[in-house]
């Protein structure tokens, strides 16, 4: 049985279309299916933790939306561990789809979904705030990526570039737009609880569990989903400019080399800005602070892979 949450908003209104492409597909090759409708933010969530109590290790919980809606998902799971994962994509960034391999044309997408050729198993991360817990499967970040997010959940950029089938570009422009207004501080890192970290003038840290954010930048190249292991990127101590000149070399991966960028890798993190800043969960935002700590939950999520 597939059970489907869909967010039929996403890629403004594209959403409900692809429901109905993948509708049709159901009917004629007569696969027994139900489906929920997501009315608000933080719904997906709430029917993630409604369909745990019916799910078995035979069903498949089927999501159509962006990287927001999957990250509601996976906080609404009560036993993730146990549960089969298939996903067609209809955000503006698609990170989570990029980074385990999922196509992002829908025909394909939709196809991988009804006729599952694997599943690979992923981690998930999870951020802890003033006793608080979120997961995330993609990333999460503190300041400058962060603060991107949070302007590109409500951009009116956002709804013309997904129109124009650019939405992915949104992030680019949003980045240009906060930098020259952005003012840096001081981080400390603490990894494994053993590697401290003190880095001057910091535009962001962040989290990866997959080499991708932010609509496909590249930031950890050697990210991987079932490691175990964090990727950690940090851009300190650069000037403007050349933090304008480190977006297309990271939308290829290619700015790893640049003196200011920092990789780490670890199993955990406890990060402490000088500064509050916007914190992100797989792009959705997630408070204004100057502390998070991040690590993995023990269960992993089976995800219907190529």
């Amino acid at each position: 049985m597939y059970y489907f949450i869909v967010n039929p908003k996403s890629r403004t209104g594209k959403g409900l279309e692809i429901w109905g492409q993948t509708h049709r597909c159901l009917r004629q090759e007569k696969i027994a299916f139900q489906c929920a409708f997501t009315k608000y933010r933080g719904h997906a969530k709430k029917l993630a933790c409604q369909l745990s109590d019916i799910l078995t290790t035979e069903d498949i919980l089927a999501v159509i939306g962006g990287d927001g809606t999957i990250n509601e998902v996976i906080n609404g799971l009560k036993n993730p561990s146990n549960i089969t994962l298939g996903y067609v994509p209809t955000g503006s960034g698609n990170d989570f789809a990029r980074g385990v391999g999922i196509p992002t044309g829908t025909s394909a997408a939709i196809q991988l979904l009804l006729h599952p050729p694997r599943r690979q198993r992923i981690d998930l991360g999870c951020i802890q705030i003033d006793q608080k817990k979120r997961l995330f499967a993609v990333s999460c970040g503190l300041g400058f990526d962060a603060g991107i997010c949070y302007e590109a959940l409500t951009s009116p950029m956002k709804k013309v570039l997904n129109t124009l089938r650019l939405g992915k570009l949104t992030y680019a422009f949003i980045a240009i737009k906060q930098l020259f207004s952005f003012q840096s501080a001081d981080m400390e890192l603490k990894l494994d609880d053993s590697r401290q970290i003190a880095l001057k003038n910091v535009y962001f840290t962040a989290v990866m569990n997959q080499p991708y954010e932010g609509g496909g930048f590249c930031f950890c190249p050697d990210a991987r989903n079932g490691d175990r292991i964090f990727d950690v990127i940090a851009v300190a101590n650069l000037p403007k400019w050349k933090v304008l000149l480190l977006f297309p070399t990271a939308y290829f991966g290619k700015h790893t080399h640049i003196r200011g960028i920092h990789i780490f890798r670890c199993r955990q993190i406890y990060i402490k800005s000088q500064r509050k800043y916007p914190v992100h969960t797989d792009g959705e935002f997630s408070g204004v602070h100057h502390k998070l700590a991040v690590s993995f939950i023990d269960a992993q999520l089976n995800v219907i892979t190529p």
